[in-house]
């Protein structure tokens, strides 16, 4: 994703609080009058990033938000028809802990709600969840996220300790103390995979320059490995915790809502009943969960009396981290100020390209689910 994307969706986050704080207070039905200084807030990311009025008011995903804005209000006043209401902007708070949410909407007598903006260009049928490493995905479903990188477990003398997903030695310990020792050649092997990665980048002179034959070939080959090594490691794990941790990752245990929005139709988890029955099928006690390789994925399946419920595709691959300089093409070197040096067209950034690092992304195939059918609930 272009600088540029990301930088215009963030923007579209904090002007969806402010527009539905305005549309609370137009409808005398907000807890206060805070509109102004939400807009305020997204003001100063537009000044901030060098964003003009027009790039935003030209986008899809502004255009979106437009579109969906009403009637996800709507929606909210007619289930709460005596409420008052205040939107907030959580984003920061949410990735600081490791979560999803993206605003808040507080309510005079009714418990606060937390939803995850989901905004795409083409579709919401297919929508993305959480991202991560190779690693950090298979500790997640050992270990409690208590931060960005930072783990917790209860070890065997009953304290809480906390350690970096990154130091191996504090890793292996932590395993070994909650009864996993079993993993960690695995593990190992999961280190490797990565290390050998960036050696083959930074030591071989294949990738000084970016190939996309090249680098789609070792995408390819990491991702196997990975994924390979990944289904070695859960086929250790007990099915309920990889149960537990795949529904965490999806985001559909009712502890967050969503509100996914596209040009052509948005989806708010919240009052849609179909999601409702949904979620509920997709959580009851009966509903089966298997998995297998497909490719460069690790695809999870939920079925209940023999129906799919929901699908989720974990694909392994290289996140490059914008590695490589190929914002525009042109001839002969050019300063770059970020990397303090000139470089060509293609060149690897000796800087940036430290972020280089094996890559999962969570995608839960929602158009395959009953929610878009037209059967009456």
């Amino acid at each position: 994703m272009k600088q540029d994307t990301h930088f215009i969706q963030d923007a579209c986050e904090l002007y969806v609080v402010a527009k539905m704080q305005e549309f609370a207070e137009e409808h005398d039905r907000s807890l206060d009058r805070s509109a102004k200084q939400r807009f305020g807030e997204y003001e100063i990311y537009l000044k901030e990033r060098k964003l003009s009025h027009k790039t935003i008011e030209s986008s899809d995903y502004i255009r979106n938000c437009d579109k969906a804005i009403p009637v996800f209000l709507g929606n909210i006043l007619a289930a709460h028809p005596q409420e008052k209401f205040k939107f907030t902007n959580i984003e920061k708070e949410s990735r600081d802990k490791n979560l999803k949410g993206d605003f808040q909407i507080d309510f005079l007598r009714s418990p606060s709600l937390v939803f995850s903006l989901k905004n795409y260009k083409v579709s919401i049928r297919r929508i993305q969840l959480k991202s991560g490493t190779f690693n950090s995905f298979i500790l997640n479903f050992l270990f409690k996220s208590c931060g960005v990188g930072t783990l917790e477990y209860i070890d065997d003398t009953g304290i809480k300790r906390k350690f970096r997903g990154s130091n191996k030695i504090q890793r292996d310990a932590a395993l070994t103390s909650i009864g996993y020792a079993k993993i960690i050649p695995l593990v190992h092997q999961m280190d490797s995979i990565h290390e050998n990665m960036r050696t083959e980048i930074f030591k071989s002179g294949a990738y000084d320059f970016y190939d996309e034959g090249k680098f789609d070939a070792l995408r390819k080959r990491v991702g196997l490995a990975g994924v390979n090594t990944a289904l070695q490691i859960l086929e250790k794990i007990d099915k309920d915790v990889v149960r537990r941790q795949v529904i965490d990752m999806t985001g559909f245990d009712g502890a967050e809502e969503l509100l996914a929005v596209s040009p052509a139709e948005h989806l708010d988890s919240y009052t849609n009943k179909k999601f409702h029955k949904l979620r509920a099928d997709f959580l009851h006690s009966d509903c089966l969960l298997t998995y297998a390789i497909k490719g460069q994925s690790l695809i999870f399946t939920f079925t209940l009396d023999g129906r799919k419920i929901l699908t989720v595709d974990i694909p392994f691959t290289i996140n490059s981290n914008g590695a490589w300089y190929r914002d525009e093409p042109f001839e002969g070197e050019i300063y770059h100020p970020k990397e303090k040096i000139k470089l060509k067209y293609g060149q690897l950034r000796p800087k940036k390209s430290r972020e280089i690092a094996t890559s999962i992304n969570t995608y839960i195939d929602l158009g395959a689910t009953s929610i878009y059918s037209d059967d009456a609930i």
